[in-house]
């Protein structure tokens, strides 16, 4: 089988220069290269190809990977104790909450973008072991999702920031799966160029969820809601 070859000295120097020292010979574009992350010291094995292209040569700096012993600390740092071996950052986790001993299954994901790991302790305002409500609150500028367990008092709150347009409301006997939807959104804002997110200065109150109200901010949320889901969207 044909692959595409570089000279071996600059495989080398494009390795170096994305912060990964390989530590074995090169061999072609394709084939996986062993090494180590001169950022974080973590091992790997990019292929050469895909650095070219501008993926990241370290999956743990690329956030695809997450080193064990690293994971548990981050849950232990959030009060909750692991019961089983870290699987994978999308996979439950299954422990105890150290706080009020419930158990639970948080994903890792979720406690790396800084949620809370148990559901029966109110994380910002948040309890999801209740009744809880996910919404769609925006302005002719910007569009929010978020969840409430008081969603009468919350959506006022939301108006008073200017948010007054309620294109969406459910309500679903506890806010484990609310919650997954608006970790997604919370996931899609991330993706999004920076003039397309929302900033702290400019709505304080729930801006890590909230978006520039584009067509396509609207049909994220539609794909994901359903079709129908906003009312009076653009």
């Amino acid at each position: 089988m044909y692959y595409n070859q570089t000279p071996e000295h600059a495989a080398v120097g494009v390795m170096v220069s994305a912060g990964f020292q390989p530590n074995v010979p090169y061999t072609n574009n394709r084939t996986p290269w062993s090494g180590v992350c001169l950022k974080c010291g973590q091992p790997g094995t990019p292929r050469l190809g895909m650095v070219k292209r501008g993926i990241g040569a370290c999956a743990y700096c690329s956030k695809k990977k997450v080193d064990k012993a690293v994971a548990v600390g981050k849950m232990l740092a959030v009060d909750f104790e692991p019961m089983v071996p870290y699987k994978n950052n999308k996979t439950p986790w299954l422990g105890v909450c150290l706080k009020c001993g419930s158990p639970g299954s948080p994903k890792f994901t979720h406690i790396a973008n800084g949620e809370g790991a148990c559901g029966n302790c109110p994380a910002n305002g948040i309890s999801l072991g209740e009744r809880t409500t996910l919404y769609v609150v925006a302005n002719s500028e910007l569009i929010k999702m978020g969840l409430s367990n008081s969603p009468r008092r919350r959506l006022g709150e939301h108006a008073k920031q200017g948010l007054t347009d309620v294109l969406f409301q459910v309500e679903e006997p506890d806010g484990y799966h609310l919650k997954e939807i608006e970790s997604e959104w919370k996931a899609y804002i991330k993706s999004l160029p920076e003039y397309l997110r929302c900033s702290k200065a400019s709505i304080p109150d729930g801006w890590t969820e909230t978006a520039l109200r584009t067509p396509e901010a609207e049909e994220w949320i539609m794909n994901r809601l359903g079709a129908s889901a906003l009312v009076g969207a653009q």
